[in-house]
């Protein structure tokens, strides 16, 4: 049986903690299994549409999200068709852009 890896509060993330946008599949995924779905249940997300993620999301939701297109294609069994790659690797390069900002103090708290 394959483990989870251990969540990281959304506080304490870290902009080394995060896959490169062009990492693979496997380590996206495992990146969205470190999200505690205590911080934001993404099973009852008002809209799932990830078109509409964009910079003026916060890190919870961006993580929320990836979170979900993990479960979500890990039920289907398979890897993410080429579509939903694309909007995913473009949640984790916004996660990575808020990690910086945060790491040059310019991001004030998440939530």
């Amino acid at each position: 049986m394959r483990k989870f890896p251990a969540h990281i509060p959304t506080s304490s993330l870290k902009l080394a903690d995060a896959p490169d946008e062009l990492a693979p599949w496997s380590a996206i995924g495992k990146f969205a299994l470190t999200f505690d779905p205590a911080e934001n249940d993404p099973y009852r997300l008002e809209d799932q549409d990830l078109a509409k993620l964009s910079v003026g999301s916060s890190l919870v939701q961006l993580r929320s999200h990836l979170f979900l297109e993990q479960r979500r294609w890990n039920h289907f069994g398979r890897e993410p068709d080429a579509a939903a790659m694309s909007a995913i690797r473009r949640i984790v390069a916004l996660i990575r852009a808020k990690l910086s900002d945060k790491g040059r103090g310019t991001v004030e708290a998440e939530r």
